[in-house]
């Protein structure tokens, strides 16, 4: 606790992070009582009233009564706070340290159990009140609910001044505007928020502050260790209610569980979790039973009840010895006190405070010695022995949490059994009491014991699931799994809803039902991710077999049965052929239920192991006359191909907007297989198409129009996003041999693209469009058109594969001229002054050039006068972080000009005259500069061209205003490059003429390179499946480019998204860089130049790894050979290589062994084999694609909420898709794109008719009825329909963009013509996104 100050010293004020109870003082029947505000959190969010006047007589249970302040503000910062976090305070601060609590200040109590916090509820149970609300917890801090503003009941105390302790108070819900009160009706006392005051007094336990930490505290939960392996504990779960008050030494595993728990409790409230001192009287209260230790004058030392636990009888203190002389009994003090007893190291003899007995043990009798773990019978006694000291072990607050919920539940749950049995012998409306707190109780204990989520990090993960399986662990040993059982054996007793309500309420039959499916997922629960409780379960297999007979509780059952096969292979062994046909009849009855299909999967496989007998049991009883084996199709192999001509629109680009090229089709064959050829022709976007061969999810062999990134056309159908759309024409037909197709792109128009199709073959058989331009005018300067692979990843030349890197496309339309900024540019006095002479002697020597050149005055050239540059502009040159300094003054007296010959002499008199530099030269970090500024000075002039409407074109077109010279500066000819600069190292020459020093920014170049991103890095490996575990190997990997790569060896496990080496996966060597890498990387070896060989060796006995470069040893910088050693080979090994931006590379893995260039050298002498040896055919390679797919939709999804609806006999299965932001401050107007992750194969009703005829001809009768599969969407009322899309798409469908709106949408027009180039038919058929 904090002190006032100075002046103020005995008087104590509360403050944040201290833990209180809340006491009040209620008159019932003239007698004045105090209560302590109480909560249980699990099970029952009210808060109710725990008396405390009679402590002497009955102890109060001060552990649910605890609250902590957690936080205090000014009702203003809160409802800035509020307003800041949009209704979620959660994570906010404590705005820094401990806080002392101010009167009119808005605070947050945090129950100390349950970790909830106290709110004003939304409900109302009270009789005569009909304005109050309940009071409870809240489990998190959203809104106003929970936090309640403090003020002072006295006149003496003020708004804004410190809250003392023992002062009363009154608290206001600040959601509600209602007080915190104790109400009383017909005799009942309860707690609620109404518009009545109450008087409450904040009584401080503990001061977090001040607490010591290794030391005991009141309210701690102990074992008390007596030995080595002894602890005081009370019998097993096994043995009845009377022989569990008896209280033993138990060694063995009885030590470690619940039942040896118990909580220290003072006998005070005041302070009851300061520190514990030798001689202060307190209660031990055995946790899992929730009874007393206890002096009885006929049982002796006993578990008492709670009712009849006085301080006579339960009294006890700690004493540091035996001695008579030791420290006698203390006095109550306020505050934490001294820390005494200290946990692992102060020997405690624990003596019964009204009697002086001590806690000793009696000798066990030779008999039950021999009956199991040792147990000695505790007892009280006036000597006792000479080792009856104790050590105390502090327990988790987890554990003790853990074993008072057990308590509560334990005794719900035999009540709840109790009144089932009382409904069985017709007392009925005994149940209806408990079903609420059931209810509740069951949904928290399936939160409680919930699986952590799969996205956490791995060690989290770890922490979480192994304090999960000792949470199940203490719940089994203390018998609830059989208590389950045997609850939900009651619940069994009545056949239905309406036969359970008809003996116990309205309100029980409805929640029959959920009550029976809560109890079977509880102990699905208890069970799930733990194989000690499932095998010990599994033994009740034929029991839980028979209740699939239920249908109402099948769902359930299914959950525990699901858990027990897949954690305990054990479980396999009891299965019969019976208990497969039970869980397979329920498909009659539940139809396509998930949860069936899921244990009937755990039945077929263990351990990866297939069981065969299971699975042809269930093939036999499931497929027949049922469609449920889902097909796939084979993907033919699709190249796509494209020219070297990239077109697209960016804000300031010089790239022309309408485009046009033709195909001509030289010979095409139909169907060559079952389908048509496929042949199309289109436009794709460069980012988003990335066509890759092979089949599946995510690899998809996809062409143009198989995705949402491509637009093409094959003569019958449009397509986009692999959706065809059928052309309307009378001449609609496949591409065929001598077909045109003229392909039209409009990139500023809606009309976006058009395709053409007609004629014979033929050079631009159809004229482009009237201000369309041909594709080969934005090709770059000194590129040749070329047609090659869209997307390429090896090379075979002569029966030898390059491995190929990713390629960057370089394209006209990404240049946009970004000149330096000279806008904030103040020139210097000594800067402006030079600016003229430095514009005039650029124009001199411009107009000797082109005098030179024979130019002469006149209308031709009217510029042969006096001009100003801005490209030479002083600003340009501090623009670029030059320094440029006066440092001659005179330097102009120094300068000479060119005398010219009189044929210089213009008509009009002018006659040129720069200045004589031949004496100025220029350094090489001037040199540098001058390139700079000849750049910007393009970029200058580009984009004023731009500005003016030009763009680019391969030739100069005056009249369309189209410049070839509107390109990068690096794709600038030569000559154009030369011209500007000359001109420029002119100016910089004039300037140091004139005396200027010019300093250029640090020229220094230091080679850095620049980490790749993950999305330009394509990796390769060998199949899975040749894995090496055992054996030394080798095998080549040849750098034919010599840049960014990396090469070595992996675990089967490595990830496609990981750079190789970042992680604990890879060990590899990057040559470029010269460098190992495993989780980091090291220097090692030297980097390799083009053509160089790496040879990569393992030996999977010693567990190393050593590479060599062109046949020498690579060394470490501690001169050993060994690059990687003592690793994990668990999983095995294989090859594996990273190859960069337009990097190639060879990896020879020796199946052939004469094609290795250094084997011999390093490799074949030391015993190393090549890794592809004896192999007769090429070892599969894998390489890595990175495209956007769709995604399961996480349980704990923050917008998105999927509800799964199973099917009945009569309906089948639905999905119930919820967008939690709809109509919400926080909701967006993104499209959500959601599908279903399973397939559904379709047949032809042709198809189908025609079978049918071929079976009639054979005399068979055959009634063929084809399979029709449909889904339906509902809107709910009050939403726009407009904003929902529904529809059917295939399987590799799976590219999706989270910015589609109809806003940026473009239409497709088909234009169908004929051979002469007239028009017959346009028609809009589909929206595109681009």
């Amino acid at each position: 606790m904090a002190e006032g100050g100075e002046g103020e010293d005995e008087i104590q004020f509360l403050r944040t992070d201290d833990t209180v109870v809340l006491q009040s003082v209620a008159t019932i029947q003239k007698e004045h009582r105090k209560f302590c505000l109480g909560a249980e959190g699990l099970g029952n969010r009210v808060c109710y009233l725990e008396p405390t006047s009679e402590a002497k007589y009955v102890p109060p249970d001060l552990c649910v009564c605890n609250f902590v302040l957690e936080q205090s503000l000014s009702v203003r910062a809160l409802q800035e706070m509020l307003a800041n976090t949009g209704q979620n305070t959660e994570g906010a601060g404590h705005g820094g340290g401990h806080r002392t609590l101010l009167y009119g200040h808005a605070i947050l109590l945090r129950h100390s159990f349950s970790g909830m916090y106290l709110t004003c509820l939304k409900t109302s149970r009270s009789l005569t009140d009909k304005l109050s609300f309940d009071v409870g917890l809240q489990e998190d801090l959203t809104g106003e609910a929970c936090w309640w503003t403090i003020h002072p009941a006295s006149k003496q105390r003020s708004e804004g001044e410190k809250v003392r302790i023992g002062d009363d108070l009154i608290l206001v819900s600040v959601s509600t505007e209602r007080y915190l009160h104790l109400s009383i009706s017909n005799g009942n006392i309860q707690v609620d928020a109404s518009f009545m005051q109450t008087l409450w007094n904040v009584q401080p336990t503990c001061s977090s502050g001040n607490m010591a930490v290794g030391y005991l505290v009141g309210g701690h939960v102990i074992r008390l260790c007596h030995g080595h392996d002894e602890s005081l504990t009370i019998p097993g779960a096994d043995k009845s209610e009377e022989e569990q008050r008896i209280v033993n030494y138990e060694a063995g595993k009885g030590a470690s569980r619940a039942r040896s728990l118990w909580r220290l409790e003072p006998l005070r409230i005041s302070w009851s979790s300061s520190h514990i001192r030798w001689g202060q009287a307190f209660r031990l209260r055995h946790l899992s039973t929730g009874h007393y230790l206890a002096l009885t004058e006929d049982r002796g030392l006993v578990l008492q009840d709670r009712e009849k636990s006085d301080t006579t009888a339960t009294a006890f203190c700690f004493r540091s010895s035996k001695e008579k002389g030791d420290v006698g009994p203390k006095r109550d003090i306020d505050g934490m006190g001294v820390p005494e007893i200290k946990y692992g190291d102060s020997v405690c003899f624990v003596m019964h405070m009204a009697t002086g007995l001590w806690l000793s043990y009696l000798a066990p009798d030779a008999k039950s010695s021999r009956l199991g773990p040792l147990k000695r019978r505790a007892c009280l006694h006036s000597e006792g022995h000479m080792d009856d000291g104790l050590i105390l072990q502090r327990c988790q607050d987890e554990e003790s949490g853990a074993a008072r919920i057990i308590r509560n539940t334990t005794f719900l749950f035999t009540n709840f059994i109790k009144a089932l049995d009382s409904t069985a012998e017709g007392v009925s409306m005994v149940v209806a009491g408990y079903v609420e707190e059931v209810l509740q109780t069951l949904n928290d204990l399936i939160e409680y014991f919930k699986q952590p989520d799969s996205e956490l990090e791995h060690e989290r993960k770890q922490c979480l699931l192994r304090s999960l399986i000792k949470r199940q662990d203490l719940f089994k040993d203390e018998g609830m799994l059989a208590l389950l059982s045997k609850c939900i054996d009651r619940m069994n007793l009545y056949n239905s809803a309406a036969h359970f309500g008809e003996m116990a309420g309205e309100e029980a039959g409805a929640a029959w039902k959920d009550i029976l499916n809560l109890l079977y997922e509880l102990l699905a629960s208890l069970i799930r991710g733990n194989r000690n409780n499932c095998t010990q379960f599994s033994r009740n297999l034929d029991w839980l077999i028979s209740k699939l007979e239920r249908p109402e509780s099948s769902s359930g059952i299914l959950e525990v049965l699901h858990c027990i096969l897949v954690e305990s292979p054990e479980a396999l062994n009891i299965i019969q052929r019976g208990h497969i046909k039970s869980i397979i009849s329920l498909l009659y009855k539940h139809g396509r239920n998930h949860k069936i299909l899921d244990v009937l999967c755990s039945l077929c496989v263990c351990n990866g192991v297939a069981v065969r007998a299971n699975q042809n049991l269930i093939c036999d009883n499931l497929l027949p006359k049922r469609d449920l084996l889902l097909q796939t199709r084979l993907v033919n192999d699709v190249q796509s191909m494209r020219p070297n001509i990239f077109l697209g629109m960016a804000e300031g680009s010089a790239q022309y907007k309408k485009w046009y090229f033709e195909l001509v089709i030289d010979q095409v064959d139909h169907f060559v297989n079952g389908e048509s050829t496929h042949l199309r022709v289109g436009w794709a976007n460069t980012k988003g198409y990335a066509p890759y061969p092979g089949g599946g999810e995510g690899w998809g062999g996809n062409g143009a129009g198989d995705d949402l990134y491509s637009y093409s056309f094959d003569g019958l159908h449009l397509w986009s996003g692999r959706i065809p759309r059928a052309v309307a024409s009378i001449n609609q037909h496949l591409l065929n041999s001598d077909d045109v197709v003229s392909c039209c792109l409009d990139l500023g128009a809606p009309s976006m693209v058009r395709f053409l199709l007609g004629g014979r073959h033929g050079d631009f058989k159809f004229l482009p469009p009237a201000g369309y331009s041909p594709c080969y005018e934005a090709l770059l300067p000194k590129e040749k058109m070329h047609v090659e692979p869209v997307k390429e990843y090896k090379r075979d030349h002569d029966a030898v594969r390059h491995l190929l890197g990713t390629t960057q496309f370089l394209s006209q339309a990404s240049f946009i001229p970004t000149p330096v900024d000279t806008s904030q540019i103040v020139l210097p006095p000594h800067l402006d002054n030079v600016r003229d002479k430095l514009a005039e002697n650029i124009h001199e020597l411009w107009g000797m050039n082109k005098i030179e050149l024979g130019w002469t005055y006149g209308k031709v050239n009217p510029l042969l006068i006096i001009t100003f540059s801005t490209q030479t502009h002083p600003g340009t040159l501090l623009a670029l972080g030059c320094h440029v300094a006066q440092v001659n003054v005179h330097a102009e007296d120094d300068l000479k000009k060119i005398k010219l010959p009189k044929d210089y002499m213009m008509s009009n008199g002018y006659k040129p005259a720069p200045l004589d530099l031949t004496d100025v030269k220029l350094t090489a970090g001037q040199e540098v500069l001058v390139d700079k500024l000849a750049e910007n000075a393009h970029n200058v002039w580009a984009k004023d061209r731009i500005k003016q409407g030009w763009t680019y074109g391969i030739q100069q077109d005056l009249k369309s205003r189209r410049n070839p010279r509107l390109v990068p500066y690096a794709l600038l000819d030569e000559r154009t490059k030369k011209s500007n600069r000359d001109s420029l190292r002119e100016a910089i020459r004039t300037m140091v003429g004139y005396g200027y020093d010019i300093d250029p920014p640090d020229q220094e170049t230091v080679h850095v390179v620049d980490d790749q991103s993950i999305e330009t890095i394509r990796f390769f490996r060998v199949e899975q499946t040749y894995a090496l575990k055992t054996g030394k190997w080798y095998f080549e990997f040849e750098a034919l480019s010599g840049g960014d790569m990396r090469v070595g060896w992996a675990r089967p496990g490595c990830r496609p998204d990981v750079e190789l080496g970042t992680d604990d996966q890879a060990f590899v060597f990057d040559g470029y860089k010269g460098r190992r890498m495993h989780a980091g990387s090291r220097y090692f070896g030297r980097p390799w130049k083009k053509g160089d060989v790496v040879g990569c060796m393992i030996n999977m006995e010693d567990k190393s790894i050593i590479f060599t470069l062109n046949g020498e040893l690579l060394i470490t910088s501690k001169g050993s050979e060994l690059c990687f050693t003592d690793f994990e080979t668990e999983d095995g090994f294989i090859p594996v290589c990273s190859l960069g931006m337009s990097q190639v590379g060879l990896m020879n893995l020796g199946k052939d062994a004469s094609t290795f260039k250094y084997y011999t050298m390093c490799g074949l002498q030391e015993g190393f084999e090549p890794f592809a040896v004896n192999m007769n055919r090429q070892i599969t390679m894998w390489f890595s694609k990175r495209l956007p797919t769709f995604v399961n939709v996480p349980p704990e999804h923050m917008h998105i909420e999927v509800t799964r609806i199973d099917g009945t006999v009569d309906s089948p299965p639905c999905l119930k898709v919820t967008h939690k932001t709809f109509g919400t401050q926080n909701s967006n107007n993104e499209m959500v794109y959601c599908r279903l992750s399973m397939p559904v194969e379709f047949y032809s009703a042709d198809m189908l008719l025609d079978e049918s005829l071929k079976l009639s001809k054979s005399n068979l009768f055959c009634c063929v009825s084809p399979w029709q599969y449909y889904h339906s969407v509902r809107v709910f009322a009050g939403q726009d329909p407009a904003s929902v899309w529904v529809g059917w798409v295939t399987p590799d469908y799976h590219y999706h963009c989270k910015n589609f709106s109809l806003s940026k949408t473009r239409t497709v027009t088909i234009t169908l013509g004929d051979e002469r180039g007239r028009v017959h038919e346009r028609q809009a058929t589909c929206f595109i996104k681009i």
